[in-house]
């Protein structure tokens, strides 16, 4: 009878230590670069060539890859005290930020383009059918963006996501006070993209899910 228990025992630790290991799918560089490519996105080569995107083996499938920022560091906070805010982008939309370098969104057209000081709520929008890039936004301190928007205007967060803005046309400008602006403006985006641009906010791409 001990001997059938162990037999088993041993059989079902045999069969969680190989489920564990086919969890971890290995791409080479090469492989990794060809993905990137096939799927439009090959500006991302040079942050892999340079160690900024790694593969996230452990997480990467036979289906599906995806890369992370290498010792990255991600936050769940609310809009009054967040530093960094997320976003994820469809193929179409991260092309155009690093067909922009980085200096501009796809801001003028008629969606609301939410940012959210959440990753993984942002970062949830990233699927298999919806593949593409999350991006980091980041800003000069704790609540800065809540300072400029919700304080020092009158333009107001959406609960999800720990508050989020809607950046674009149909988005939160519309309860923005437009007399506080310097000039008037057709969206949040417009504002956000003069930030970026300066460098008054730092965008990273910090990870990507591709269809491999």
């Amino acid at each position: 009878m001990f001997r059938k228990y162990l037999l088993v025992f041993s059989l079902v630790l045999m069969i969680l230590f190989s489920a564990g290991s086919a969890s971890a799918v290995e791409m080479s560089k090469e492989e990794i670069i060809k993905t990137l490519e096939r799927n439009n996105l090959e500006k991302l080569v040079e942050l892999v060539d340079k160690g900024y995107l790694v593969l996230d083996a452990k997480n990467t499938t036979v289906n599906q890859m995806k890369l992370i920022r290498k010792g990255l560091v991600t936050y769940d906070k609310t809009a009054e005290n967040a530093a960094y805010w997320y976003r994820s982008m469809m193929i179409p939309e991260a092309q155009h930020l690093l067909e922009n370098s980085y200096k501009t969104l796809k801001w003028n057209q008629k969606t609301f383009l939410g940012i959210a000081p959440s990753f993984p709520y942002a970062s949830s929008y990233l699927t298999a059918k919806n593949p593409g890039i999350t991006v980091e936004f980041g800003t000069d301190g704790n609540g800065w963006l809540y300072q400029q928007w919700s304080k020092d205007n009158t333009c107001q967060i959406k609960a999800e996501g720990g508050g989020t803005y809607g950046l674009g046309l149909t988005g939160t400008i519309a309860s923005c006070d437009q007399k506080k602006f310097p000039s008037p403006v057709l969206a949040l985006g417009s504002i956000f993209s003069d930030w970026m641009n300066s460098f008054k906010v730092t965008t990273k791409v910090i990870w990507v899910l591709l269809p491999r």
